[in-house]
């Protein structure tokens, strides 16, 4: 192509993007009044509506209640770290004794039994919890 037609290409390419960016500023206007209209609909809104509304946010409770779904979910998240890692010190612990000829003392057990408490208190706590919503 010759050079003439180079300039004339990016003259139209020019004035393409200036097109867009004009429609992109008409869009973001349009949708500022649009969100301005909702803002002002629900400012005008009724005494009584507002009322409810803030009668609702003050009767709801301050944090989100922990559901069923969440403390199991929990649960099981704890308990694969720890079968994850003690799991691999005793495969650790396994290629030490094989290829060392001697197996050292278990020192695996530490996490293994450290982590098992954890891991009962955890069931623990999760299970008064349930019983005691239960109750309610």
């Amino acid at each position: 192509m010759a050079e003439q037609d180079w300039k004339e290409l990016y003259k139209q390419q020019l004035a393409k993007r200036d097109d867009q960016k004009q429609d992109a500023t008409k869009h973001d206007a349009q949708q500022n009044a649009v969100q301005q209209s909702v803002a002002q609909q629900k400012m005008v809104q009724s005494p009584a509506r507002a009322d409810r509304a803030v009668h609702e946010r003050a009767s709801a409770p301050a944090t989100r209640p922990q559901t069923a779904e969440t403390v199991r979910l929990f649960r099981k998240i704890v308990i694969a770290i720890w079968i994850g890692i003690t799991g691999i010190q005793i495969i650790i612990w396994l290629l030490i004794g094989i290829f060392g000829n001697s197996f050292p003392d278990p020192w695996w057990l530490w996490t293994g039994v450290s982590g098992g408490v954890i891991v009962a208190v955890i069931w623990y706590i999760s299970a008064e919890l349930q019983t005691r919503k239960e109750r309610k």
